[in-house]
């Protein structure tokens, strides 16, 4: 939890062994990626949701996986779209 962690099967004689851990690894940096990601598009759709729908009373409210959930009691398609910032892009 929390740390790194060592693979040792990388240095094993066993070809399915090492091609695990390997395949493990490429995962795991994908995964962590993929997390950074969207947490930066949380906070920044936090950040400009309360501006761009004042009136629909939008919220976030949720993430599954790599899918925000924003709750929004009437529709309204004047605010769907968010101005991207340099820092970064939600699209």
């Amino acid at each position: 939890m929390g740390g790194r962690r060592r693979y040792l099967e990388l240095d094993s004689r066993n070809e399915l062994e090492r091609h695990s851990a390997e395949r493990e690894i490429l995962s795991t940096f994908i995964q962590g990626t993929a997390a950074d990601i969207t947490k930066e598009a949380m906070v920044y759709l936090a950040d400009q949701l309360p501006q761009v729908a004042k009136d629909a009373n939008a919220k976030l409210v949720l993430q599954v996986h790599d899918e925000l959930v924003i709750e929004v009691p009437r529709f309204n398609p004047t605010w769907m779209e968010i101005p991207q910032s340099s820092s970064c892009t939600v699209g």
